[in-house]
């Protein structure tokens, strides 16, 4: 099957090698909730791990594409982000972008596994249109106590705003997307200090998000009924 790749924007390095903002990026929010897909039988994959926060390394280990459907708009892709500084001087955040890093075409073939729940995300919001060249934010919400729902758009997330080590902030990416492609992305976050500025490159462990479209015939499990 043929990858395109696609390259949409160059961003600048940072001028100094001080670490001043810490993100730590969680894919699986809220333990075992959210779908997705691995294009391998339920009975390679074994048992997801207790305790839940082990989930996305797990998902991770077995090549899981986190699952957006066609038309699914209420269960969009979603990566948690908490920005903090390191340091006595805050850190002002000056812009989010999201880079498309590869589109594979078609549907994924395999097994689903989603432990959908109620837990809410609470944080400021950002949903991304990853069907846009450049991905372009759609929708958003600069309250930090916001819970992602109908809501969303009221107070549009707004550059820059500030971090600190005492005060962190959490941020919700949310992105969509309309095709059956799945695509691979990271999210590159702006910053400046005052004195130096530049771009975090945020992943999932040193590889790219991906989300993508099941198969319509793909079997559906829970985590706690594989084995």
């Amino acid at each position: 099957m043929l990858a395109v790749t696609v390259t949409v924007l160059t961003w600048p390095e940072a001028d100094s090698a001080t670490e001043v903002l810490a993100v730590e990026a969680v894919t699986a929010v809220n333990g075992w909730c959210g779908t997705y897909i691995f294009d391998k039988p339920a009975t390679e994959l074994g048992q997801p791990p207790r305790p839940q926060t082990d989930y996305a390394r797990w998902i991770r280990e077995h090549g899981g594409v986190e699952s957006i459907p066609m038309g699914g708009d209420n269960r969009s892709g979603r990566v948690q982000l908490s920005l903090q500084g390191t340091g006595p001087t805050p850190v002002t955040i000056t812009s989010l972008d999201t880079e498309i890093v590869d589109r594979t075409p078609g549907p994924v073939k395999g097994t689903l596994v989603s432990g959908q729940c109620g837990s809410s995300t609470v944080g400021r919001l950002a949903e991304v249109d990853l069907d846009t060249d450049p991905p372009k934010i759609v929708r958003s919400n600069r309250d930090p106590d916001q819970t992602w729902g109908s809501e969303t758009n009221t107070t549009p997330l707004q550059f820059p705003y500030r971090v600190s080590s005492t005060d962190p902030e959490l941020l919700l990416i949310i992105v969509n997307k309309r095709s059956t492609d799945t695509i691979s992305y990271r999210v590159h976050i702006g910053w400046t200090d005052g004195t130096h500025s530049g771009t975090k490159v945020i992943d999932d462990h040193g590889t790219p998000f991906r989300v993508g479209t099941p198969d319509p015939n793909a079997p559906l499990r829970h985590p706690s009924q594989m084995k």
